[in-house]
């Protein structure tokens, strides 16, 4: 990906929000109310200790935004009619929708610290409490969910109604992840459902990092560490194989544009 590219994309990502700065407020101070409200609601033996919470919806409100984007993204270009500019982009379409995914994570990055901010102190949580285990587990969660963004616009591309499917699994993921109450708690069907989407691995792994106050180089040791890499590099590949597969379907069928 070339620099300017994403510092293109980055700087529309940042004047639209410039511009949109009530938006940008409005989401803030909405998802602050749901946070609280779900702290407030769901008692301490299901949801785990205050620090597990927080960065758990955290990471939840990364996965909302980061799949949430890319299939948006590709259904706002068909419904403009420009959505053969991103296949004729000398960057290729890959590039661009990653570009695009950075930059809306630089700017989701921004909200996470000033939501983190403002909830630690409600919750009375300390600041400097995010070890780099935390990070580790945030990145690897990141990378595939970013894999699994990648799929859902690839089948966006194909049929422009299936960007509907991302608001349906983001909620599944909220309730079926085990932020909430422990994944065991869930009847066999669902758990499998939910032990395939990105990021139960990675709120589990920040449950036990936190419960078990392990180090980054302790938990190098654990197995749950090595699984998440396997799975988010696994995730990655098979968004980017999804998403290429579905592009060379939809220009054999000539249904690029179609909304």
């Amino acid at each position: 990906m070339r620099a300017d590219l994403l510092k293109a994309e980055a700087h529309r990502t940042f004047e639209e929000a410039k511009h949109y700065w009530l938006q940008t407020l409005s989401n803030i101070v909405s998802t602050c109310i749901f946070f609280i409200g779900f702290y407030y609601s769901v008692p301490t033996i299901n949801r785990g200790s205050d620090l597990f919470f927080l960065l758990s919806m955290l990471l939840w409100y990364y996965a909302l935004e980061l799949t949430n984007q890319m299939s948006h993204f590709i259904l706002e270009e068909k419904y403009f009619g420009t959505i053969d500019k991103l296949f004729l982009s000398p960057f290729g379409p890959i590039a661009v929708l990653s570009a695009r995914a950075i930059s809306s994570l630089l700017l989701s990055s921004l909200i996470v610290f000033s939501l983190f901010v403002i909830l630690s102190g409600i919750f009375s949580i300390p600041i400097f409490a995010i070890s780099i285990t935390h990070v580790i587990v945030f990145l690897m969660t990141l990378l595939a969910l970013y894999g699994f963004g990648l799929a859902l616009a690839g089948l966006t591309v194909l049929n422009s109604r299936t960007s509907s499917i991302s608001g349906i699994l983001i909620y599944i993921m909220l309730f079926a992840s085990g932020m909430l109450f422990s994944v065991t708690d869930l009847p066999p069907i669902l758990l499998v459902l939910t032990n395939i989407l990105p990021l139960t691995i990675g709120v589990q792994n920040l449950r036990l990092s936190i419960d078990n106050g392990t180090d980054f180089f302790v938990w190098m040791s654990n197995p749950y560490f090595y699984l998440q890499i396997i799975y988010s590099f696994s995730a990655l590949l098979c968004g980017l194989a999804i998403f290429r597969y579905a592009v060379k379907a939809a220009k054999d069928k000539g249904i690029i544009k179609s909304v």
